[in-house]
C-alpha cells in the first residue's frame, strides 16, 4: 500500500521544475498548486499564474511505502532534477521539514538582519 508520492511539476516554457510530496490524490495536489490554495511554493504558484497552468506538466515520479521513504525520495529527486532555486522552483531541500537552500538563505539574510536589529519591545521614546 502506498503511503504517498513524490511528483514533478515541469514548466514547458523555461524547463524549470518543482519536486514535491503528497499523501493526497496527486491530481488534487496539482489542482491546489494551480489554484494557489494550499500551495506552499510561492515561486511555483507565481509561475503558474504568469504562464498559465497549461504550460506545466505534472508527473508522479516515486511511490513511497512510508514517511521516511517519502522524505528521502523527495530530497534525492530535488537534487536529481535540478529543482532547487534558482534553477528550479524548490526553495527547500525537501523532506517534510526541509531546510532552505543556500541561495534562499543568502537572499533572505539582509531582511532577517534588518528585522532583528529593530527592538520591537523597547519602551517608546518620549517626545521632546
Amino acid at each position: 500500500m502506498a503511503y504517498g508520492v513524490v511528483y514533478l511539476v515541469r514548466n514547458r516554457i523555461n524547463g524549470k521544475c518543482y519536486v514535491g510530496q503528497t499523501t493526497q490524490v496527486p491530481e488534487v495536489r496539482f489542482e491546489q498548486h494551480r489554484k494557489r490554495k494550499g500551495s506552499h511554493c510561492k515561486a511555483l504558484a507565481a509561475a503558474i499564474s504568469k504562464h498559465g497552468h497549461e504550460a506545466f506538466e505534472f508527473t508522479v515520479i516515486h511511490v513511497a511505502a512510508h514517511k521516511s521513504d517519502l522524505d528521502e525520495a523527495e530530497r534525492r529527486l530535488i537534487a536529481e532534477h535540478g529543482a532547487a532555486a534558482p534553477a528550479g522552483y524548490n526553495i527547500k531541500d525537501g523532506g517534510s521539514w526541509g531546510t532552505h537552500s543556500p541561495e534562499t538563505r543568502a537572499r533572505s539574510q539582509p531582511a532577517t538582519k534588518e528585522r532583528s536589529s529593530r527592538n520591537i519591545c523597547a519602551e517608546p521614546q518620549a517626545s521632546a
